[in-house]
């Protein structure tokens, strides 16, 4: 089903899946393209506020797929997923980073610590 997600969320065109879950391209780019990132997608899981990172994740479209933002790329997890926020980066910014987390490491540790890295730390204390 295509439509609008509701205006709390601030969406625009995409698809409702059957489990309540969203899923939207926000932007693309020709894929002739020379950059290596063509566009982003996004998926948000059912809430009453969504918040990045937590109920809202970023993946690119790469010319051989989609990238989970965090891991590679232009939003490096420790500065994109981090709960203290210490690069002072917007609300619209801080979370972009943790889809790779979710998806490679299957926790959201990064919600309870902020030490935690791809090479290192995989879990709270």
């Amino acid at each position: 089903m295509i439509s609008d997600f509701d205006e709390q969320n601030q969406a625009h065109d995409g698809a409702t899946l059957a489990d309540g879950s969203y899923i939207q391209v926000g932007w693309s780019r020709n894929s002739n393209s020379t950059s290596t990132i063509l566009g982003d997608f996004w998926i948000y899981v059912p809430a009453k506020k969504q918040q990045l990172g937590v109920t809202q994740f970023n993946f690119d479209i790469m010319k051989n797929g989609l990238n989970p933002r965090g891991r590679l790329g232009e939003f490096p997890f420790e500065t994109y997923c981090d709960i203290k926020n210490k690069s002072g980066l917007s609300t619209d910014a801080q979370g972009r980073g943790c889809a790779a987390w979710v998806l490679y490491e299957g926790n959201m540790e990064y919600l309870h610590c902020d030490d935690l890295s791809w090479g290192g730390k995989k879990k709270c204390d």
